[in-house]
């Protein structure tokens, strides 16, 4: 039977903004169990990252107004800020878009893995500290010489590796990796989801990975949750995912994607925009942009509803 490692019940957050209380995240819900790679997919301003703050405890600005989020039987949600930081980096790591964000320009990238896995284990000594670095950097095919480059002086690439590094040294169970190849070129993101596959299969951990890349997924991914306007609107394995997508945003964007096996003389769009979550439109919150749209698309949202099993779907043509 498939055990979860991590749990999202029914999460719904919100932000504060000039124009109200903004939801952002209405009711996502999902898991992933151990050793396993989930790919959480969207458009930009979905939600995908607001879910992965809120596991990691690291939204302040947000408001949580109901649901669970439940680590190995745990709920995150209710730990003190000290709990939380327990988990967050031995248990939990997470991976970011833009490395140059989050590293001390001014500090040495041995120097912040060191501290790290001090913070982390406050018994372990810098000699150790200094050794597991190094073994981390190997790892994601790094020299010991750049423990002592600044992160200015390294290359988008060397630098999303150092992320990689940071993340993995403390050996979590599991990792968060929020487009983690956006800022770098073709031939550097494929370095990178090489490297982050061969990890994820050597270290044993299971990966969120946050993306809107579908040619990413279709590598390295097991099961997929397609995220639009706040909700999860399809998920399923990534092979029925790809092969057969019923949602009609899935289909749309697995349709306008690019291959070299089949020739489009015209390439198929999605009509329209994602719609302000400050004014959503009533009913499916795609009707606007589909169209298979129906009278009862336009009055009322859409239940889950399992055509397959393991294959969820938030669309009335399938009621």
């Amino acid at each position: 039977m498939r055990e979860s490692l991590l749990k999202v019940e029914n999460v719904k957050l919100s932000y504060s903004s000039e124009y109200g209380s903004v939801r952002a995240v209405d009711g996502v819900s999902f898991d992933i169990a151990e050793k396993e790679v989930i790919g959480l997919i969207g458009e930009s301003g979905c939600g995908k990252s607001s879910v992965a703050l809120a596991i990691m405890g690291l939204n302040p600005g947000a408001r949580i107004e109901e649901g669970k989020i439940l680590f190995q039987g745990k709920d995150l949600l209710k730990l003190s800020k000290k709990e939380m930081q327990k988990i967050r980096g031995n248990s939990i790591s997470m991976i970011f878009q833009d490395p140059m964000t989050y590293l001390n320009p001014v500090m040495r990238v041995g120097d912040q893995i060191i501290e790290i896995l001090i913070t982390q284990d406050p018994s372990l000594k810098k000699e150790e500290a200094r050794a597991r670095t190094i073994e981390t950097l190997t790892q994601v095919r790094l020299t010991e010489k750049v423990l002592d480059y600044y992160p200015f002086e390294l290359s988008g690439g060397m630098l999303q590796r150092i992320m990689i590094a940071m993340m993995l040294a403390p050996k979590p169970q599991m990792v968060i990796a929020d487009e983690p190849t956006t800022a770098l070129d073709v031939t550097i993101q494929l370095q990178i989801l090489n490297l982050l596959n061969s990890l994820q299969k050597s270290e044993g951990i299971s990966l969120l990975l946050i993306t809107h890349d579908l040619g990413i997924v279709a590598e390295i991914c097991d099961r997929v949750y397609m995220m639009y306007a706040g909700k999860i609107v399809e998920n399923a394995d990534v092979y029925t995912i790809y092969e057969r997508p019923k949602h009609p945003y899935t289909a749309g964007l697995i349709g306008s994607v690019l291959t070299i096996d089949e020739y489009k003389e015209e390439l198929p769009t999605l009509s329209g925009d994602v719609p302000d979550l400050t004014d959503l439109p009533s009913g499916c919150r795609f009707h606007p942009r589909c169209e298979y749209a129906k009278d009862i698309c336009y009055k009322e949202e859409p239940p889950l509803i399992e055509i397959d099993p393991g294959h969820q779907v938030l669309c009335w043509l399938y009621k």
